[in-house]
């Protein structure tokens, strides 16, 4: 059995690359919705967040890649990182948050937009929450650009949800992913893994990347 990773002992490309996982399930969630909702505005919604999830994974490869790039002879523990992150606390919190991207409801657009808002809310929540957790610079500002974007997600749907009769109403707030006993487990881990160092060129990457989504939409 592969080693316990506590949350903020994990490493910057172990959590690239769970947050590029988890994108591509919410990218998934809008697909489905977008082939399967009645033509009309909220159809055409779903579309354009697909496409607007799918522009945060491409921003979170190029990250990784410079990573690497930067990295011309990448160490045993980095080449691991590509690859084990599936074996981390993080990744089976973030796994959580698929209670909602793992649904698919059809034709009802009303339980499609509440789905959507409630996924939105998870996340950004989550990392908000994440963002003190970890001591790496460069994992908060990934975390906290992250986080931006569900949140500018979530307020324009809620705006379409309004629409609907008691629509934003069913939303809620349950932090289900907290998890009690991974955290605790968590806090029994002894700290062995390596320090990061800060990537410059992943902060202005990333800096770069939001500046850029904004003045497209």
């Amino acid at each position: 059995m592969p080693p316990f990773v506590p949350v903020n002992k994990t490493g910057f490309l172990e959590t690239v690359n769970a947050c590029i996982n988890h994108e591509e399930r919410v990218h998934q969630f809008y697909l489905r919705h977008a082939e399967s909702l009645p033509a009309g505005e909220i159809k055409k919604l779903f579309s354009m967040l697909a496409g607007d999830v799918n522009e945060h994974i491409k921003l979170i490869e190029h990250i990784r890649e410079d990573v690497l790039k930067n990295n011309a002879q990448p160490n045993l523990k980095m080449a691991a990182d590509v690859q084990s992150f599936q074996n981390t606390s993080l990744y089976k919190l973030m796994r959580r948050l698929d209670r909602n991207t793992d649904q698919h409801v059809g034709e009802d657009e009303q339980e499609a937009l509440v789905l959507a808002a409630r996924e939105h809310a998870d996340n950004s929540e989550f990392y908000g929450k994440m963002i003190k957790r970890f001591k790496d610079p460069s994992i908060q500002l990934l975390f906290k650009t992250l986080s931006n974007f569900q949140d500018e997600n979530r307020l324009m749907i809620q705006s379409y949800l309004a629409l609907f009769p008691q629509g934003s109403q069913n939303i809620g707030k349950d932090y289900y992913w907290d998890d009690d006993q991974i955290h605790e487990e968590v806090q029994k881990t002894p700290d062995t893994a390596g320090r990061r160092p800060e990537k410059d060129v992943v902060r202005a990457k990333l800096k770069k990347g939001k500046s850029n989504l904004r003045k497209s939409s």
